[in-house]
């Protein structure tokens, strides 16, 4: 559930930063939600956080992306199933070294049923 890559840690859901090792909890690290309150900076260090589980919108993960050096985390959650939530429907990726932000429209937004 957690990769870590240079000064990149992925990880599906989160980081529990109550725990001493805040990659010790494999259950955190695939279901937490709500814990950007809870970040250790000192821990964290010069490092960053990508996740995805908590599902946001287009426009709330590229604020993130313009704010990545002072939040020091990337949510790429951008509902790729929910085709109904303005701003959603996507597949997002990050590229780490160019800090870009790739999004795909969900393929079913594309059949003409859907419009």
């Amino acid at each position: 559930p957690v990769h870590i890559e240079d000064r990149w840690i992925m990880v599906h859901a989160g980081l529990d930063f109550k725990a001493a090792d805040p990659l010790a909890n494999e259950h955190a690290l695939m279901w937490i939600r709500n814990w950007y309150d809870e970040i250790d900076y000192e821990w964290l260090g010069e490092r960053y956080i990508v996740h995805g589980h908590d599902r946001t919108t287009m426009p709330r993960i590229l604020a993130m992306r313009d704010q990545l050096d002072h939040l020091r985390v990337q949510n790429i959650d951008c509902g790729c199933f929910d085709l109904d939530t303005p701003g959603s429907g996507h597949l997002c990726a990050f590229d780490l070294d160019a800090r870009t932000l790739w999004f795909e429209p969900n393929a079913d937004m594309l059949h003409p049923w859907r419009r």
